[in-house]
């Protein structure tokens, strides 16, 4: 997720720099790059200078107290400061801000392109392994995607951690030499499944250990016996990624129990985002070979009471949807059907208001949307319409990148005369763009709650 913001200033934006951001925005929604000083993408240049000197000292204590998305990134740059009390500072809190091995391998990563390893990056990754409990430790390490490059191996041996008792010996052996004495129960259960050639032991391990499909052979994602374990003992934001190969290999049928578990899961509207049951939904629907009306059905409404679970903010919105919205669409309609907060408006031919409503099933307004015909309207052509019809909106939002800046940013002038209300532009891009006074967000999972954080 990248992000480009004009500075604000009070309560009203200026444009003076688009890399600039308050502190809990950054925590909150991230920034361009990360990647420290020595590499192609640097961190934010003044948050870099911020905590340069001892004055940053105060933005590590509230860096630390965040628990926010990206916390993590911004301690990196504390701990690459080149004040001593700062860098310390930041070493000191990194075992509570670093969550977990993906948090940790996150920080190192920064960290490592910034400033090396030393001796009080050691202690404090030693910190951080004598402070995490073993059983956690091990199923994490025992089931580690290294996606970001570093392994427990790599950390293990380039801070020189050593055991302090034990267990954690026998545990930090296995890390490091894959030795089977004393090895972690998940770790026992991956050597089984990887000899099983029997579908019921590798599904009643994978449900016992909680191990996910990616952990194992290719091999099983055919077996309904291993989905149902899945399907029972992972997350359920987990299982609705794959409901169309569940349904193929003859889990989610007609008359299955599978169904029932399905919809009990999907009852606990806390254990996913609205995001990830409109793209469940999207996807299962375009399984025509597979697919079952009841099931389009449980996810639809479990798409809309997880938007209407989400906490008001209040915030008025007009969404500019094209006839290829893909998720921008989805998260409009979160909005929507969390607060009625969200205009949709047609971005292609005569622009016009969309008759999306919050009852509306989402498979439905992805017809409407993609009915659309014409050439794609300016965005200015967008702010007009609502400054014409009197919409009130804190936002407008739009797909892609500006075609006509200049006209968009004295659109959004008059709107603000005309209207009272001093409205950003938002554009949801592939590729980040810098345009003074617009805002350029480029996300991969909930652009709604993106969004919400960064018009509040």
């Amino acid at each position: 997720m990248t992000l480009q913001t004009p500075e604000r200033q009070g309560t009203a934006p200026t444009w003076a720099n688009p890399h600039s951001m308050d502190l809990d925005r950054i925590l909150r929604l991230g920034a361009t790059g990360w990647v420290l000083p020595g590499n192609p993408q640097p961190a934010p240049e003044w948050l870099v200078a911020a905590l340069g000197t001892p004055a940053g000292l105060p933005l590590v204590e509230r860096i630390a107290g965040s628990h926010a998305r990206f916390a993590v990134e911004a301690l990196a740059v504390a701990a690459c400061s080149p004040s001593t009390v700062v860098r310390a500072r930041a070493l000191e809190v990194m075992p509570s801000v670093c969550r977990s091995s993906e948090e940790l391998f996150r920080f190192l990563a920064m960290v490592d392109a910034g400033r090396g390893w030393g001796r009080s990056l050691r202690r404090a990754v030693q910190t951080w392994y004598s402070s995490r409990s073993l059983h956690v430790l091990a199923r994490e390490a025992a089931l580690e995607s290294p996606t970001s490059g570093w392994t427990h191996r790599d950390v293990l041996r380039l801070a020189h951690v050593r055991p302090q008792t034990p267990s954690q010996a026998g545990l930090f052996r296995w890390i490091a030499t894959g030795a089977e004495v004393e090895e972690p129960a998940v770790a026992a259960a991956l050597r089984r499944i990887a000899r099983s050639r029997n579908p019921l032991e590798v599904a009643s391990l994978m449900r016992d250990h909680r191990i996910p499909m990616a952990c194992v052979s290719p091999e099983w994602r055919e077996s309904p016996d291993a989905w149902a374990a899945v399907l029972v003992s992972r997350p359920v934001s987990e299982a609705l990624q794959h409901l169309a190969q569940m349904g193929r290999c003859g889990l989610l049928v007609e008359g299955a129990a599978a169904l029932e578990r399905l919809a009990q899961a999907l009852s606990d509207v806390a254990a996913f985002s609205p995001m990830e049951a409109a793209r469940a939904l999207t996807d299962y629907a375009q399984a025509s070979d597979v697919v079952l009306p009841h099931v389009v059905d449980q996810l639809d409404r479990a798409w809309s009471a997880a938007a209407r679970a989400l906490p008001a903010t209040g915030l008025r919105t007009v969404w500019a949807l094209d006839r290829e919205p893909g998720d921008l669409l989805a998260a409009a309609l979160v909005e929507m059907a969390r607060e009625g907060a969200a205009s949709p408006v047609a971005a292609r031919g005569p622009v016009r208001d969309l008759p999306i409503t919050p009852r509306l099933s989402l498979l439905d307004a992805r017809r409407i949307v993609g009915s659309q015909s014409g050439e794609p309207s300016l965005e200015a052509e967008i702010v007009d319409h609502a400054e014409r019809c009197g919409i009130e909106c804190d936002a407008f939002v739009f797909a892609g990148s500006p075609r006509n800046p200049g006209a968009l940013r004295a659109a959004l002038s008059s709107y603000a005369r005309a209207i009272g209300v001093r409205a950003v532009a938002v554009f949801v891009s592939p590729e980040p763009f810098e345009e003074a006074g617009l805002w350029c967000l480029t996300a991969r999972d909930d652009l709604g709650r993106w969004i919400r954080d960064l018009v509040a």
